[in-house]
């Protein structure tokens, strides 16, 4: 099964950016990586160059998530009532989209 993407659109509480940053960067995408089903994360910021963004979020998170997403959904779900920590550092609304590939990857031809 190919690696499939969680994709979490996030934003700080106003006045609690640092914290924010230091919770998910430190301490939040290893805890969901820890779950089974997650094999890495990495952090964005909303870049200056746009084309059509996402109104209103400046952050992102993405997880690749090896095997059936459904049971990483259902393991994170799990872990969430368990009390994995969601700080509250992070502003509401928070969108987190699960995307499965359906193509291979395309690559620039280099002659």
């Amino acid at each position: 099964m190919a690696t499939s993407l969680f994709i979490v659109h996030t934003n700080p509480v106003e006045g609690r950016e640092s914290e924010f940053e230091d919770w998910y960067t430190n301490r939040h995408l290893a805890d969901v990586v820890a779950i089974p089903g997650f094999v890495r994360a990495r952090r964005y910021r909303l870049a200056d160059a746009q084309f059509a963004p996402l109104a209103d979020f400046r952050y992102a998170a993405v997880y690749e998530i090896d095997g059936d997403p459904a049971d990483a959904m259902r393991a994170l779900r799990h872990a969430l009532k368990a009390g994995l920590e969601v700080s509250s550092s992070m502003a509401q609304p928070v969108y987190a989209t699960v995307y499965e590939p359906i193509t291979e990857w395309v690559t620039e031809q280099h002659t």
